[in-house]
C-alpha cells in the first residue's frame, strides 16, 4: 500500500510503514497534503485531517524528534568552547598562567580556609597544557552538540555548570591536598546526561540520533573513566562527580520543546540552582569546620591538626604544621625553666631560728 506525499511541488510516494516514521519524526506536518485513497479518496487532504496523524503527532515529540533529525547551531556548546579557548590563550601572557591557577584552580585549603568557593566553579574553564584542553574539547564539541538540541539550552548550561560543581565538591571532599582543573568534570556529567536522555526517550529519538544517547555513549564513559584511573595525575573524583551530577540533573530535567511541562520545568531548573547555591554556601560560611583532623601527641600535649597540613620548622625552631596557603600554622613549644633555690631562714648556734627584727 502506497501513500502520496506532495512536497515541495512534487509527490513523493512510500510505504504505510514509512508514512508513519515520517510523521513520528516530525517530517511530515500538519499541512502537508497527502492522498491515502482509502482515506483521502481521488484528492489530497492535510495530514493534520487524517486520524492517523493525530494520534502519533504529539507536539512536543514531533519538536524533540525534529530537532534530533534537523542540523542546527548548538549556540551553548560553542560559547562553552569559546570561553575556554581565549581563557587558554590568555594563559600565554606573562605571568598570567601561575595567576589563572592561583585564582582559579580547586584548591579545598583556599575554598575551606579563605572562603574562595567560587574555585569550585572556576576550575571547570581553565586549562593548561593543550592536550588536555583538546581531549576535553572534542568530548565537550561531540556531547554538547547532541545533548542541545534535544534537551535545550538553558538544560544544557545547568547540567554543564552543575556537574562541574559537584564533581569540584567531590574532588574537594576526598583529596583535598591536590589541586585541579579542566572541563571534565563538566563533560562526564554531559556524557550521563546523554545515557540518561536515551534511557527516558529512546522511543521517541530518530533511529539515525540512536548512537549519540543511551548505551551508545558507554563506550565514551568507560574509556574516559579507565584512561584516568591509569594516570596518577588525574582527578578521578571530579570524573565521578561530574558523572552523578549530571545524570541526576537530567533524570529530573525534561526536554524545553515539551510545552506542556514548561512551568514544571522552569520550577525544577530553579530548586536545582537554589539546592546547589545552598550547598556552596554553606560550604563557604561553614569553611574551616569542615576540615577533617587529626591528634597528634606532642612534648606531652595532644594537638588536633588538619589532615592535609604539612609538617616544618618555625622561624623560632619549633617543630610544627603549615597549611599550603601559607596564612596559618600551628606549633607546640615547650620551655623548661630550671627550678628558683629555696632559701632556708638562719638558725642560732642553740638551733633556735634568729628573727631578725628591726624598728619601723
Amino acid at each position: 500500500m502506497l501513500i502520496e506525499v506532495k512536497r515541495r511541488g512534487h509527490v513523493q510516494r512510500m510505504t504505510y510503514e514509512e508514512f508513519e516514521q515520517r510523521i513520528i519524526e516530525g517530517d511530515i506536518r500538519a499541512q502537508t497534503p497527502v492522498h491515502f485513497e482509502l482515506v483521502t479518496g481521488d484528492g489530497f487532504l492535510p495530514a493534520g485531517d487524517l486520524e492517523l496523524f493525530q494520534a502519533l503527532a504529539d507536539p512536543s515529540l514531533m519538536a524533540f524528534r525534529r530537532n534530533l533529525s534537523h542540523r542546527g547551531m548548538p549556540i551553548v556548546t560553542a560559547v562553552l568552547v569559546g570561553v575556554q579557548l581565549r581563557i587558554y590563550l590568555a594563559s600565554w601572557a606573562p605571568d598570567s598562567e601561575e595567576w589563572l591557577q592561583d585564582k582559579l584552580m580547586n584548591w579545598a585549603p583556599a575554598i575551606l580556609e579563605q572562603g574562595e568557593v567560587w574555585r569550585m566553579m572556576s576550575y571547570g574553564l581553565l586549562h593548561i597544557w593543550f592536550p588536555h584542553l583538546l581531549f576535553n574539547m572534542l568530548f565537550l564539541v561531540y556531547s554538547g552538540y547532541h545533548l542541545e538540541r534535544s534537551v535545550g539550552r538553558a538544560n544544557l548550561l545547568l547540567i554543564y555548570f552543575g556537574s562541574v560543581l559537584t564533581g569540584g565538591m567531590l574532588s574537594m571532599a576526598m583529596s583535598m591536598d591536590r589541586p585541579s582543573l579542566g572541563a571534565s568534570g563538566g563533560v562526564f556529567g554531559m556524557l550521563a546526561a546523554g545515557v540518561v536522555v536515551g534511557w527516558k526517550y529512546w522511543e521517541a529519538i530518530p533511529v539515525r540520533a540512536r548512537k549519540y544517547f543511551g548505551g551508545a555513549l558507554a563506550w565514551y564513559i568507560g574509556y574516559s573513566l579507565l584512561s584516568g584511573l591509569r594516570s596518577e595525575g588525574t582527578d578521578n573524583w571530579s570524573h565521578l562527580g561530574g558523572l552523578l551530577g549530571g545524570g541526576l540533573i537530567m533524570t529530573i530535567l525534561e526536554p524545553q520543546v515539551f510545552a506542556a511541562r514548561a512551568r514544571a520545568n522552569r520550577i525544577t531548573r530553579g530548586a536545582i540552582v537554589t539546592v546547589l547555591a545552598a550547598a556552596t554556601l554553606a560550604i563557604g560560611l561553614a569553611g574551616p569546620r569542615l576540615v577533617p583532623l587529626t591528634r597528634v601527641d606532642e612534648d606531652g600535649w595532644s594537638l588536633a591538626r588538619p589532615d592535609y597540613w604539612k609538617e616544618g620548622w618555625t622561624f623560632t625552631g619549633d617543630r610544627g604544621w603549615f597549611s599550603p596557603t601559607l596564612d596559618a600554622n600551628l606549633s607546640a613549644a615547650t620551655t623548661v625553666h630550671p627550678r628558683p633555690p629555696v632559701k632556708r631562714p638562719r638558725s642560732s648556734s642553740s638551733g633556735s631560728p634568729v628573727v631578725d627584727v628591726r624598728p619601723s
